[in-house]
């Protein structure tokens, strides 16, 4: 495995954390601001990113920046619920 493959992981790592720990809609460090902090190319805090969004974890939004995804419900076959009552009264 490269070091820059290494780097992405661990930034994703890093964000899984703060996803964690954070409330749907908590707006994520941009890019950039994983660039500086992590000392790595904007093409290496995409890869981390992507990872999340790929998982379902975050929604980007463009020219806003990025947030902690809705919780995703069992019962709307791991969509984010949109009905949360309905979801709660079925279970």
């Amino acid at each position: 495995m490269s070091a820059e493959g290494a780097r992405y992981e661990e930034i994703a790592r890093f964000l899984r954390a703060e996803i964690a720990s954070a409330s749907p809609g908590t707006r994520l460090p941009s890019e950039s601001e994983l660039c500086e902090r992590f000392g790595v190319s904007r093409m290496t805090a995409r890869a981390a990113l992507q990872i999340l969004d790929n998982e379902g974890l975050i929604v980007r939004r463009r020219g806003q920046g990025t947030f902690v995804a809705p919780a995703r419900c069992p019962g709307c076959w791991g969509l984010p619920c949109r009905s949360p009552r309905a979801c709660a009264a079925a279970a």
